[in-house]
């Protein structure tokens, strides 16, 4: 027999959001972003992308990669940082290496040295908190341009949140150098780069060196400053990344 409290509430259930009815608990509050192709979402000033797949176990954790557009990119419609290579080559490689890719989009005015930046980083902070099948183990940063500049900014900023980081055509701080232990690090350059003088990515090789932090320095003598699509073909880059794993 159902107690009147009971068939009071059954009616209810159908009035409920198919999403709230439906919810994956291994996905908290991102779980309507996990869909196996792009979704929007807001979180402080930034607006993002995230690609992941619906179909996730609490026995198979998944990487998640940060993906720092750059200056090209900045802007309030969410969609222009998905089309530039770094997002578009983790797409195409996702069924191979899946992961939780994330996009966000720098705000006209502000850049990933900024409050955009702050904003970032807190998303990976709920997102690891949220989804139970986030790898805290491998978080994955690059960025090209001002996402290179970003990638070694967040790396001084949290240097225990990533396993590993690929700054492509980006400038940081020498003195940081020593603040990234626990990370492994591949740094790629243009020899012929008038945006970002080659000084930069050769700079900083040089601190990791002398730092005793293990890394990686590619410089392409042929490339200028817009090299990203020869990093983010390249199969030896995606395979390195995803073996990275912070102890």
């Amino acid at each position: 027999m159902i107690t009147k409290s009971v068939a009071f509430l059954v009616p209810l259930l159908f009035l409920l959001p198919s999403s709230i009815l439906h919810a994956n608990p291994l996905l908290g509050n991102y779980d309507d972003q996990f869909t196996g192709g792009w979704t929007s979402g807001t979180y402080g000033i930034i607006q993002y992308k995230i690609y992941a797949s619906g179909k996730v176990s609490r026995n198979k954790l998944v990487p998640i990669v940060v993906n720092l557009h750059g200056s090209g990119e900045v802007g309030k419609d969410n969609l222009k940082q998905i089309k530039v290579p770094g997002a578009a080559k983790f797409v195409r490689n996702f069924k191979k290496r899946p992961c939780i890719l994330i996009a966000p989009q720098c705000p006209p005015g502000n850049s990933w040295m900024g409050t955009a930046g702050d904003a970032v980083l807190a998303l990976i902070d709920d997102v690891l908190k949220e989804v139970a099948v986030a790898d805290r183990s491998r978080v994955y940063l690059t960025g090209f341009s001002l996402g290179g500049l970003g990638t070694w900014h967040f790396l001084a900023k949290r240097p225990d949140l990533f396993a590993a980081a690929m700054p492509v055509a980006g400038a940081g701080n020498a003195d940081h150098a020593k603040l990234f232990r626990g990370v492994d690090i591949w740094i790629f350059h243009g020899k012929l780069d008038k945006h970002v003088p080659v000084k930069h990515g050769q700079t900083m090789a040089a601190a990791l060196k002398k730092a005793a932090i293990p890394h990686h320095y590619t410089e392409f003598p042929d490339k200028s400053h817009f090299l990203q699509l020869t990093v983010y073909s390249r199969e030896d880059v995606h395979q390195w990344l995803f073996q990275q794993k912070r102890e």
